[in-house]
């Protein structure tokens, strides 16, 4: 890199800076007028401060935000409780539910067995008098 390419890099730079610093003066230069509506905060309280009644109306506002914010307390405790409660009674219903679920899989599982061990005992019956009847003819039924 020569002088001049380096002096170009350096222009550019000093360049970049200026605009910065513009930007920074015109930010600057509004100090001032901040400064005087600042000044007139403290006035400005004193002035809402003297107008009739405006304590009173701020101390009752007050109040009522107050009273509002006990009153939503006291609605979330509530609902606090309704859903516990809703949970309880959910959860109950959910155990009825299985238990009911598990009787009647047992007595149907109890009436499968029974009509299995029917079913079992006729075909018995049915394959005994086939047999008897295969052996009184003389047949052989169990080719």
């Amino acid at each position: 890199m020569d002088i001049n390419e380096l002096w170009q890099k350096m222009q550019n730079e000093f360049d970049k800076q200026n605009e910065r610093l513009d930007k920074i003066e015109v930010q600057v230069a509004k100090i001032p007028e901040i400064e005087k509506q600042v000044a007139k905060i403290p006035e400005i309280e004193k002035q809402v401060a003297k107008i009739p009644g405006m304590q009173q109306e701020i101390r009752a506002l007050n109040s009522k935000v107050s009273t509002l914010s006990n009153r939503v307390s006291r609605l979330e405790n509530i609902t606090d409780k309704i859903d516990k409660k809703l949970d309880d009674t959910i959860n109950i219903n959910i155990a009825k539910i299985l238990n009911e679920q598990t009787a009647m899989r047992i007595e149907m599982n109890a009436k499968f067995n029974m009509l299995m061990l029917k079913h079992d005992r006729d075909y018995k019956k049915l394959e005994y008098q086939i047999a008897k009847l295969a052996n009184d003819t003389g047949m052989n039924y169990l080719v």
